[in-house]
């Protein structure tokens, strides 16, 4: 728009989320009850729990390598990774061979992560220079050590400074927005220092989760509120099993073997950008595009799409995709509200266009000044992405599709994801909420303070996602090409039962009960923490229309050689 015209949903939606200007993951914590939606990790100690002896299963199916990548892609908080670590300890050797490696490009949320996994700072290499001819002894006042350790220090500088300036460079390439100069990211972080300090002061930061107590090794995993520092260290020490922890804006910044590697995903993909498409009988495939409103025109105008603030995911309402972002509690309270089947489970042409079809304005009345729009005629997004991925569908499938969601990016992550497997071993974990098809038509959903808004109400405040086409994923896998295989999806209850979540919950809620007895305690402590427990294992089963255990997929693409993986 400030270019001179409409941009696509996949640009605004990337500027909203992760513009170094104002985006809604780069200055502040989103997590929690306190902020905009609650995730697994953040529900219960257990879903990282599970996940852990996912990895150590995968791992032993590997046939037990030495080294081992162990890679999250948009870590969150770092519950996630917090609990898998603490909960793998016990697994000397396996824990032996981790090296972890953090995909987050936000300042604020690396910060969080370095707390929650108790990180304190990597030692630095020792630089050892050779002593040319005519050096002075050590003992002539020291000069040559002083000279030593100045020349060291540069050499560590302009190590980082290339480090810095590839990760840009892969910034660039992956076609996400490239990182703001050194001076302009002090600036930020000092504003944001400050800003994070007035937060605290106004408001504290609640206890999110109900974990075991730490006499039984179950207890708090470090999962950190608002961070202190405006900077984090590129490479740190996990105190929970003295692996190095490597920060990465990107995952091409990722090392790219030798060693294999585990990734995992979760609720990673839905916060990709997405294109939209729809399908018209004398243009072609035309792109949703978002533009500024117009008053002066006319309501009939042709280039205008429905009303895009009142509906929410796959054609259901705000109410409902707030609910299914945040866990199955949305702000109406406990329970999940039912999703319309047949906008959710129909041919793929339904979505949120088809749930007020004809019945809402040609321009969004957001408030800030946006609407939607249709492209002229095909864009180049376009002609790109809808034949690949209509190519993916049976011929009937495809042939019914009006409207069409892709994710560009995401597909790109999978394929590369499937090729660093290929080269190198191992698998990714991806879970998200999804399905496998048809694809969706119009998922979109913003989600603000636990509840459902409208994408285009006041860019970069609320969360934008949309729900996840797993047989984009698996097409893309496929055509990387290689050694590389995908299974699944299977649902968030069955994979997490299947890992022995019950048989966790058990010892937990014993835990409890017995650490409550020691201390002489009534026995009210244990049942609270008890049913905490209970509580949050049901949220993450929960089959009912709209409940985790069924709204989130878990698939897997790993390298072919692995013949079974745990609970797919």
């Amino acid at each position: 728009m400030v270019r001179g015209g409409p941009i696509s949903l996949a640009e605004y939606m990337q500027d909203c989320l992760t513009s170094p200007a104002g985006g809604f993951y780069m200055s502040r914590d989103v997590f929690g009850s306190a902020g905009d939606f609650v995730t697994s990790p953040e529900i219960s100690q257990m879903f990282g729990e599970m996940v852990g002896i996912w990895c150590v299963h995968t791992w032993m199916e590997m046939g037990r390598p030495p080294r081992l990548q162990l890679v999250e892609l948009g870590p969150g908080r770092g519950t996630l990774m917090a609990d898998l670590l603490r909960g793998t300890s016990a697994f000397r050797d396996f824990s032996r061979a981790l090296e972890v490696h953090l995909v987050e490009m936000s300042p604020a949320l690396r910060a969080m992560q370095w707390r929650a996994l108790r990180c304190e700072p990597a030692p630095a290499p020792e630089v050892r220079l050779p002593a040319g001819p005519g050096a002075a002894p050590a003992a002539a006042g020291g000069a040559a050590a002083a000279a030593a350790t100045a020349a060291g220090k540069a050499a560590r500088a302009a190590a980082v400074a290339a480090q810095s300036e590839e990760a840009d460079l892969q910034y660039l390439r992956s076609g996400m927005p490239p990182l703001v100069g050194q001076q302009q990211q002090q600036q930020q972080q000092q504003t944001l220092h400050h800003q994070q300090k007035r937060q605290q002061q106004e408001q504290p930061q609640p206890v999110e989760r109900q974990l075991g107590p730490s006499a039984a090794g179950v207890g708090e995993s470090g999962s950190a509120g608002a961070p202190q520092a405006p900077s984090t260290p590129a490479v740190g020490v996990s105190g929970f099993n003295g692996c190095r922890v490597h920060w990465h804006a990107t995952l091409d910044a990722v090392p790219d073997g030798p060693s294999p590697a585990l990734y995992v995903a979760h609720e990673f993909f839905d916060a990709l950008p997405v294109h939209q498409f729809v399908r018209d009988p004398e243009r072609g495939w035309l792109e949703k595009m978002v533009d500024v409103e117009h008053p002066e025109e006319e309501e009939g105008h042709e280039g205008g799409v429905g009303k895009a603030s009142d509906v929410g995911a796959g054609g259901m309402t705000a109410a409902a995709a707030a609910a299914v972002r945040d866990g199955g509690q949305g702000a109406g309270g406990a329970g999940a509200t039912a999703l319309p089947g047949a906008a959710v489970r129909g041919s793929g042409s339904a979505g949120r266009g088809a749930g007020a079809a004809g019945a809402g304005p040609a321009h969004s009345t957001s408030g800030s000044g946006l609407r939607l729009v249709l492209s002229p005629g095909p864009t180049p997004a376009a002609a790109l992405l809808v034949p690949r991925r209509l190519a993916g569908l049976a011929k009937e499938q495809a042939e019914g599709v009006n409207e069409l969601e892709v994710s560009a990016v995401g597909m790109a992550t999978a394929e590369r994801l499937a090729q660093r497997i290929g080269r190198h071993g191992g698998a990714a974990l991806v879970v998200d909420y999804g399905r496998e098809a048809p694809p969706y038509g119009d998922s979109l959903m913003a989600i603000r303070a636990h509840r459902g808004v409208g994408v285009l109400d006041r860019p970069g405040t609320a969360d934008l996602s949309a729900w996840v086409d797993f047989g984009a994923l698996r097409q893309a896998a496929a055509g990387a090409g290689g050694p590389v295989s995908c299974s699944g999806p299977a649902t968030q209850a069955a994979f997490l039962l299947s890992l022995g979540l019950e048989a966790r919950l058990g010892q937990l809620v014993a835990a409890a009960q017995a650490a409550d007895g020691g201390s002489g305690g009534g026995g009210g402590g244990a049942n609270a923490v008890a049913s905490a427990l209970v509580e949050g294992a049901r949220r993450l089963v929960d089959t009912g229309e709209g409940g985790m255990g069924r709204s989130y997929q878990v698939m897997a693409i790993h390298h072919s050689s692995l013949r079974q993986l745990a609970g797919l």
